[in-house]
């Protein structure tokens, strides 16, 4: 059939493949390559401030964790009323 045309020609949206298409890289291709010095030191630097931002919070996430335990812990008996 001569007068056929392709999708790519009928529709002038669709995209054409590339010539050159570059290869996708897997997780497990991406794992097995060195991660670097700097990813570790950021790593470790942004888990140091979570863990003083929680040591300075207690003040504020102590009380608030422990209402809401209660409030769990109770429900059963402020329900059965």
């Amino acid at each position: 059939m001569r007068g056929e045309k392709t999708v790519s020609e009928m529709v002038p949206w669709v995209d054409k493949e590339p010539e050159n298409p570059t290869p996708r890289l897997r997780l497990p291709d991406l794992l097995r390559g060195s991660f670097g010095i700097r990813l570790l030191a950021l790593t470790g630097l942004f888990i140091l401030a979570v863990f003083y931002t929680i040591y300075f919070m207690r003040v504020v996430l102590l009380p608030l964790v422990l209402a809401l335990l209660l409030s769990y812990l109770l429900r059963p008996a402020a329900r059965a009323r």
